[in-house]
């Protein structure tokens, strides 16, 4: 169900604040064509807790990303941490004209208190080289606190254009 959308124009931060709730169990984010003003710029995510959110940003982010570029790379880390500030969800997109990235991503048991919260996301993207590279990663966030809010943002630069859709 369609919940929230927006189109990125040189914003630092995409913030998803309605429609988070115990309503689903499930919420998912979809990223398309999005182009970042950063070369080589990474996305990062946070959640916020309340009802004018609060985005957490203590060591409380554990994910893991793996990767592997269409021109035969290895596959391999691209990422992880078991007590980051913030989830990392892919690093080294390109923003030559035509470098994008696209992707998923979904949570599970937002307004829940009693477990811990879980993620999965995968996407593609182009690196800085304009090689497509597609991702795939996993974490969580070890609290039982809700989530009523996800923030995306970039390690530099700004989200230049794009557009982002809240599902329930």
């Amino acid at each position: 169900v369609p919940l929230q959308s927006t189109t990125a124009s040189a914003d630092a931060t995409i913030d998803f604040e309605t429609g988070i709730d115990s309503t689903y169990d499930l919420y998912k984010i979809v990223g398309a064509n999005i182009h970042m003003s950063g070369d080589g710029s990474a996305i990062f995510l946070r959640v916020g807790h309340g009802s004018t959110p609060t985005y957490q940003t203590g060591g409380t982010y554990d994910y893991a990303v793996q990767q592997v570029a269409i021109a035969g790379s290895a596959f391999g880390n691209a990422a992880s941490s078991t007590s980051g500030t913030s989830l990392n969800m892919v690093g080294g997109v390109g923003n030559a004209t035509g470098e994008n990235a696209n992707f998923t991503f979904r949570f599970y048991g937002a307004a829940g208190t009693d477990n811990f919260k879980m993620f999965h996301w995968m996407g593609t993207s182009h690196g800085t080289d304009g090689i497509q590279v597609n991702w795939v990663g996993h974490g969580g966030f070890p609290s039982g606190s809700a989530i009523t809010a996800i923030r995306f943002f970039t390690s530099s630069g700004t989200f230049e254009s794009g557009s982002f859709a809240l599902y329930g």
